[in-house]
């Protein structure tokens, strides 16, 4: 989200930022449909996650980041920005709506010093 409003919604973007903002996406994406970490290759990401239909813009960003200088300007891609801010809005939903667990932080104080060899009573 962070670099989504710092860096993509001006008129003219860095393309990496698209990148940057995509990972995260697609990440969060794997982890709800299959409860398992991402993987970390970016391509096997965008393959299990992206829509088919955004394929073809994200294959031509990834040629500009290869072609371009990294401080090189491009014109904002609204289709993918429109992608990315729905994506944002429902992950948030998913988030606010799972479960809060309660912690028992004195007992896992009291591990944590039983680990490092301290007594716990001090």
């Amino acid at each position: 989200k962070t670099d989504y409003e710092k860096h993509l919604t001006e008129e003219r973007v860095k393309v990496k930022k698209y990148f940057y903002a995509l990972r995260p996406i697609l990440a969060a994406n794997w982890i709800v449909k299959r409860q398992t970490p991402p993987p970390i290759e970016f391509d096997k990401l965008v393959e299990a996650e992206l829509p088919q239909d955004l394929m073809p813009l994200v294959q031509d960003l990834l040629e500009r980041k290869q072609n371009l200088l990294e401080s090189s300007l491009i014109q904002k891609v609204d289709v993918i920005n429109a992608y990315l801010e729905d994506q944002m809005a429902r992950l948030n939903q998913i988030a606010a709506d799972l479960p809060v667990e309660e912690v028992e932080w004195q007992k896992l104080n009291q591990y944590f010093l039983e680990v490092l060899g301290q007594d716990a009573t001090r």
